[in-house]
């Protein structure tokens, strides 16, 4: 083989393997998925489709939307005495680590509880693993306390009443 056919043979099989573009944002964006639970863990529906999902999260626990309308930040000691009415578990879809083709389930991100008899609304950011392994690299348990990062990362605020009213009682149409 002479060393232009060579080249030739080289760029045709070049050509046979065309760049790829670059993902878009919707291929690379990780679904979720918005689970409510009783206060027992009982699921009582789950909305699977991602853009339902993110909707809802949007719409209705999206900081921005309680924070913004009347909402105000209360202490543990007010929560330590209130008994959970539901749950809202905010799942993100598993990242595709190297070797895998495609994605291997969801994975736990928040949490909102609501309380029986109470507009307060918990918002806890789960992503257990990822906690419990930056709380323990750190070192700093003996000083903090054992769940120091997971407290910073939660927060109760009184909400309006009605926000409340419906977030403890929507179930979908599809879930009825």
């Amino acid at each position: 083989m002479t060393g232009v056919s060579a080249a030739l043979l080289l760029g045709v099989l070049a050509g046979c393997s065309a760049p790829k573009e670059a993902p878009s944002a919707q291929e690379t964006e990780k679904a979720v998925q918005v689970e409510k639970q009783t206060a027992g863990g009982e699921s009582l529906f789950v909305i699977e489709d991602n853009a339902a999902a993110r909707a809802f999260v949007e719409d209705f626990l999206n900081e921005d939307t309680y924070l913004g309308d009347g909402a105000y930040s209360v202490g543990t000691e007010a929560v330590a005495n209130l008994t959970p009415e539901c749950v809202y578990v905010v799942y993100q879809q598993d990242t595709v680590l190297a070797g895998q083709t495609a994605r291997a389930g969801y994975t736990e991100m928040l949490r909102y509880t609501l309380y029986q008899d109470s507009n307060v609304l918990t918002l806890s950011v789960t992503a257990s693993g990822e906690i419990r392994n930056v709380q323990e690299s750190t070192g700093l348990e003996e000083l903090l306390g054992e769940n120091w990062l997971e407290d910073l990362v939660t927060g109760s605020y009184e909400i309006p009443a009605q926000r409340a009213d419906f977030l403890k009682t929507y179930i979908p149409e599809a879930a009825q």
